[in-house]
């Protein structure tokens, strides 16, 4: 369609499948580095809009892999499940040994560790990239985690290389474990990133409806906010979003944007695979059933008409606002901790041996979740294998010992002024549950015993007991 397909093939190019937003912009991210990329997309428009940019793109699959020399380096930028497996069937029977397939795609972790064991058997390699940092890092610098053979690993990595976020001047991209290692740390950067984006939704809702303070008020809060110790990319944004106009009313953008929000999947994901690891993501989960919420909206009209309403006094902002700082703040911590502790105990039940602190690196380079308070991370992340884990490590300990009296205040104001908060509230909820000796849920041992027979362990001697004092029989 467009381009100079030539009979010589150069050492650095490289096929694309998949032209969307995400596909186009690393293609020109790498286009710029050298690399010459040849695209497919089954979507004439996508194609079109490639040529448009100057990429080479052709009619097919078949015309992409004849445009490489083997062993092929093919990347795919495509949805997850059906897309990409329909892809790879289509691209099977024409690999041979040694070519390498990049799923960039936001794959199901498990997916992607099937076929990386799948194509080993064919002599291809796999690698499954998780991609962050939206549209603008895929065009000027993505945070790029992969999981893999190390073997594929050697031959993508000065490609990938040429794509990545870079800090302090140098490209940050790496293999982080085998498997689904790459695509797991996609979805604990996502987890973090519902946990993030909600918490700071709620605090400028508070803003808004109880302090009364108007966009330009509160896009200096976020701006300050975003420049102190616990700046962050999602708070500069919000600044910059509440700054902005709608082109077609002249009124505040946020006015006019409606509150219903989808999600994509990996917010889902998270949740699955913390519950089946056996870990509390709390703020994550209540991110996704706010996302869910947000849909109901004509139910929503209809059942406010006769709500009953807080009743609260508007507080003194000069007070409010720190306190208000502190709290979102210690929800960021919060989720934080819950995706590192997410990707941790998934890694470890899959065998898989995950670079965490470098996938922290990848993540302060370009991820959505960008922040220098990733880096007091990057140092705590030997806790997550200790007793007490990551909670235990002290500057964080200090630090939300510090900041708890402020969550507590906001969620209890905002509970009595009607106001859901529901990250903040869960990320409440998990601290001081983690921090009780006695937590209600010996009531429900109790209870589980009385009507299913299951036995309860005693605090005072070893074993499992019925509530009649018999010992359970094994088995």
């Amino acid at each position: 369609m467009s381009g100079s397909l030539s009979s010589s093939v150069s050492p650095e190019r490289v096929g694309l499948v998949g032209l969307g937003r995400i596909g186009r912009n690393l293609a020109l991210n790498l286009k710029d580095g050298g690399v010459e990329v040849v695209g497919f997309d089954h979507a004439p428009e996508a194609l079109a809009h490639a040529v448009r940019d100057g990429l080479i793109a052709v009619p097919s699959i078949e015309a992409l892999l004849d445009a490489l020399a083997p062993p092929r380096l093919v990347m795919l930028a495509l949805p997850a499940g059906a897309a990409t497996e329909g892809v790879l069937q289509a691209l099977l029977p024409r690999l041979v040994a040694g070519d390498i397939i990049v799923d960039l795609g936001n794959a199901h972790f498990d997916d992607t560790a099937e076929r990386v064991r799948r194509l080993r058997a064919r002599e291809v390699g796999f690698l499954g990239v998780g991609v962050a940092g939206g549209e603008s890092g895929a065009r000027y610098g993505a945070a790029l985690m992969a999981g893999g053979e190390s073997s594929a690993w050697a031959r993508v990595a000065p490609v990938l290389r040429k794509a990545a976020a870079r800090l302090d001047g140098r490209p940050q991209v790496a293999l982080l474990g085998p498997e689904g290692s790459g695509h797991l740390a996609k979805v604990a950067h996502n987890a973090a990133e519902y946990a993030e984006m909600a918490a700071i939704a709620e605090i400028y809702t508070f803003l808004e409806r109880i302090l009364d303070l108007g966009p330009e008020e509160t896009a200096r809060l976020f701006d300050r906010w975003a420049r102190d110790d616990g700046a962050s990319y999602l708070l500069e944004i919000t600044a910059n979003i509440l700054r902005r106009d709608d082109p077609l009313t002249q009124r505040p953008l946020i006015e006019v944007v409606l509150d219903r929000v989808e999600h994509t999947g990996t917010g889902l994901w998270a949740v699955q695979a913390a519950q089946a690891a056996g870990v509390a993501v709390p703020q994550v989960t209540a991110a996704l059933e706010l996302r869910l919420i947000s849909r109901e909206q004509e139910g929503r009209r209809r059942r406010s008409r006769d709500w009953p309403r807080g009743t609260v006094e508007r507080p003194d902002p000069n007070e409010a606002v720190p306190v208000l700082e502190n709290a979102l703040l210690l929800a960021r911590i919060g989720g934080l901790v819950q995706a590192l502790e997410l990707a941790h105990e998934v890694a470890r039940s899959r065998g898989w041996r995950l670079a965490l602190a470098r996938m922290l690196r990848i993540w302060r380079a370009g991820g959505i979740v960008r922040s220098p308070l990733l880096q007091r991370f990057e140092q705590a992340v030997p806790e997550l294998s200790r007793p007490g884990g990551l909670l235990f490590e002290p500057w964080l300990a200090r630090r939300i010992r510090e900041l708890l009296p402020s969550l507590r205040r906001t969620v209890a104001f905002a509970a009595r002024a009607g106001l859901p908060v529901p990250s903040l509230s869960a990320c409440l909820f998990w601290l001081e549950a983690r921090h009780q000796t006695s937590l209600p849920t010996r009531m429900t041992a109790a209870q589980r015993d009385y009507f299913g027979g299951h036995g309860v362990v005693r605090a005072d001697r070893q074993g499992r007991y019925h509530l009649d004092g018999t010992r359970v029989q094994a088995g």
